[in-house]
């Protein structure tokens, strides 16, 4: 179980624990210090918060025709129960909930009833009349494999589960890192979709030939069952599998203007890069916080802004854009991009540069 310190518990802190017993946050290995802790909370927190959505995605106008989640931001400093933190910094919980809402035709998995079977959540009031979906699996030893389905019907405004479809876990690996891919064939004229909202694909690796995608969603499965029904799955080989596969990711500015700038990360190697998140910073002098060791606190960054997408997770040949916006000029700062199996990226974002 995790253990905290009477400041933190005086600050109203939330556990992680499950049932009393067990850490949500240690089901991904020990952190190393309290940088490693905050990252593992934030994985948690986008994982509950997605699981909440399409949870309730998945009984759509069955057992509910609406949600609301309280609260979206805490009144103090805090890791969990919140959309955005105190300093205005958007959590992983945010992007839990975006990654969900921001797709009128969303494409899930469902982990609880042992098969993980697929569905497709539409919130959109006209059909698609050919969709496909290409479900990519990659293990840590970075075998990989790839199913195909379709072409098959989405109705408007209806959960379909996928008859037949599932998300494998790779045999050889202890985690499986699992992407789903939903397309279409049709024109936006046709369905009024025009792909993934925000414009994110920018070149991502999928099915080709013209078809334009409306939903991708990345899961992470463990292969041991849990030692208890009420425990987290076991995430824990993610630790030492970082240390042997820190990765080089690519990083290029596509587009600038004062307050807006679209960035695009590209994974040129055999391995997944995980949880690559983003950050805006200070030029160096200007923040508060850095003499206090290299990790980033609340002094270096420049807030609010706001991303596209964060924490995201590169297959092997795949690109991803973000665009990344503020409420005042950007002229002086630097984009900080860390991942979990990442070397840690900063510079400058006056230039279009690669690294």
């Amino acid at each position: 179980t995790e253990k905290v310190s009477s400041v933190w518990n005086y600050h109203k802190y939330i556990t992680y624990n499950v049932d009393g017993n067990f850490s949500s946050i240690l089901a991904y290995g020990e952190p190393k210090d309290l940088q490693s802790f905050c990252e593992q909370a934030q994985i948690v927190n986008y994982t509950q918060y997605r699981a909440l959505l399409e949870g309730w995605g998945s009984f759509m106008w069955e057992k509910y025709t609406g949600m609301l989640i309280w609260k979206s931001q805490n009144p103090w400093t805090a890791l969990r129960g919140q959309l955005y933190d105190w300093y205005l910094n958007p959590c992983g919980s945010y992007f839990g909930c975006k990654q969900v809402l921001r797709e009128p035709v969303h494409v899930q998995m469902n982990p609880l009833n042992g098969q993980n079977s697929v569905a497709v959540v539409s919130t959109w009031p006209k059909a698609v009349e050919s969709a496909s979906l290409v479900i990519t699996c990659v293990g840590l030893d970075g075998t990989q494999h790839q199913s195909h389905y379709g072409p098959f019907a989405v109705p408007p405004l209806e959960t379909t589960q996928l008859e037949g479809v599932s998300v494998p876990r790779v045999a050889s690996s202890a985690v499986t890192f699992a992407k789903m891919e939903l397309f279409t064939l049709e024109r936006s004229a046709k369905t009024g979709l025009a792909g993934t909202s925000d414009n994110s694909s920018c070149g991502s690796s999928g099915a080709g030939g013209g078809e334009a995608l409306l939903s991708r969603n990345v899961y992470w499965l463990s292969s041991s069952s849990p030692s208890s029904p009420k425990a987290p799955p076991d995430f824990s080989p993610l630790q030492a599998w970082r240390v042997g596969n820190a990765i080089k990711i690519e990083a290029r500015i596509l587009e600038q203007d004062e307050a807006a700038l679209v960035v695009e990360l590209a994974n040129r190697t055999g391995t997944v890069a995980f949880w690559v998140e983003l950050k805006v910073v200070k030029e160096e002098g200007e923040g508060e916080g850095r003499s206090v060791g290299n990790a980033l606190c609340s002094e270096d960054l420049i807030l609010p802004i706001f991303y596209s997408e964060n924490y995201v997770t590169l297959f092997p040949q795949e690109s991803r854009c973000v665009r990344i916006e503020a409420d005042e000029s950007l002229k002086r700062f630097t984009l900080a991009i860390q991942g979990w199996n990442v070397q840690p990226i900063h510079f400058s974002c006056s230039a279009n540069t690669f690294l």
